[in-house]
C-alpha cells in the first residue's frame, strides 16, 4: 500500500475515510487452506496470525472470531479505527497497528501464519521485496504465508501509462484507474521474489473472464512455508 517510498495516502483520503471498501466478511480465497492447517489445533489462542495491509478488518474479524491470537498492520487510520470499532462491538480482540508493513513492529520468529490479501501488490518492486524480507523475519520456522498479487495477464494492465519494472501508478481507464501504484507479476517474478525467502507450497493463477467484454481479471494465489 505504498507509492514509491511512502504510504499512498489515497487509501486514507479517497477510500477508507469516505467509507469505501468497508468489507464486512472475509475473502474466501485463503480460508480453506488456512483452516486445513490450523482449524483442528487444540488451542487456537496459541496460534499467532498476522494480516499485512488489513484494510477495514474483515479478515481480522474472522481470525479473532475463530479464536486465533490476531495481529494486523494497516496504513490508513480510518481503516484501523473502523476495524477496532467493529471488533469492540462484537467483543473481539486483535492487536491492530497503524504503520508500514515494510517495517513490521513485531518480534522475529513470532507468527504462525501471515496473510497478504492484495496488499503487497499495491507497491513498487522494491516495496514488495522489502515487505517479503520483513514477513520472513517475523514468521516462525515452518510458519505459513498466503499472498495474493495481480498477474501480468490482467487485462487492466494495458491501460498503464507509466509501466516499468513491473509496476505502474497511472492508468488511463479500466479496473485500476485511480487505484494508485500496482505491481504485476508473471510466474518467473513470483518464483524469484517469493522463492528467495520461502518454499512455495501452492501456486494458483486465478482468472475470471467477462465473456461479454473479454476483460480478464487475473491474480496469483501463493501459499508458502518458511
Amino acid at each position: 500500500m505504498t507509492d514509491g517510498d511512502a504510504f499512498n495516502t489515497r487509501w486514507e483520503t479517497d477510500v477508507y475515510a469516505k467509507g469505501r471498501q468497508i468489507n464486512r466478511y472475509p475473502f474466501p480465497v485463503f480460508i480453506g487452506k488456512f483452516l486445513a492447517q490450523f482449524g483442528q489445533v487444540p488451542d487456537r489462542s496459541a496460534v499467532k496470525v498476522l494480516e499485512v495491509g488489513s484494510g477495514a478488518g474483515n479478515n481480522v474479524w474472522f481470525f479473532a472470531r475463530e479464536g486465533f491470537d490476531t495481529y494486523a498492520i494497516e496504513g490508513s487510520a480510518s481503516a484501523v479505527a473502523h476495524a477496532r470499532k467493529r471488533l469492540d462491538a462484537d467483543g473481539l480482540r486483535a492487536d491492530m497497528r497503524l504503520g508500514d508493513f515494510r517495517e513490521l513492529p513485531f518480534a522475529g520468529d513470532s507468527m504462525d501464519f501471515v496473510l497478504d490479501r492484495g496488499a503487497l501488490t499495491c507497491n513498487t518492486r522494491a516495496g514488495v521485496e522489502a515487505a517479503l524480507c520483513e514477513i520472513q523475519r517475523v514468521m516462525k520456522p515452518g510458519g505459513l504465508f498466503f499472498s495474493q498479487i495481480f498477474s501480468t495477464k490482467h487485462s487492466g494492465l494495458r491501460f498503464a501509462s507509466d509501466y516499468a519494472n513491473n509496476s505502474a501508478a497511472t492508468f488511463s481507464a479500466g479496473y485500476f484507474a485511480g487505484f494508485g501504484r500496482t505491481f504485476f507479476a508473471d510466474r518467473a517474478d513470483v518464483e524469484k521474489l517469493y522463492g528467495l525467502h520461502f518454499a512455495i507450497v501452492s501456486l494458483e493463477l486465478e482468472c475470471h473472464e467477462n465473456v461479454l467484454t473479454g476483460d480478464l481479471a487475473a491474480s496469483w494465489n501463493i501459499f508458502l512455508r518458511k
